[in-house]
């Protein structure tokens, strides 16, 4: 990650607290299966999209979320000064 970089995200956010939800029956079924569907769908274009332009940090936030990600980012950068 350098300075100046711009953010981009290749899919929406919050499944991870959709799916938290379904579980404590709190999201509607039609919901669920829009958040599948997108997770279902390939990042090969974005990648390859990635690989064109010359990224220079990329990470998956399914697990721990846009937050998490980023610190991990930023704590990196901030080590390489």
């Amino acid at each position: 990650m350098h300075e100046g970089d711009v953010l981009v995200l290749t899919k929406p956010l919050g499944t991870g607290a959709l799916l938290a939800g379904w579980m404590l029956g709190s999201v509607k079924n039609d919901d669920l299966q829009t958040a599948i569907a997108s997770m279902r769908v390939s990042n090969r274009d974005a990648a390859r999209i990635f690989v064109a332009n010359e990224a220079s940090a990329c990470t998956d936030v399914t697990g721990f979320g846009l937050i998490a990600h980023l610190g991990e980012m930023v704590r990196a950068r901030v080590s390489m000064l």
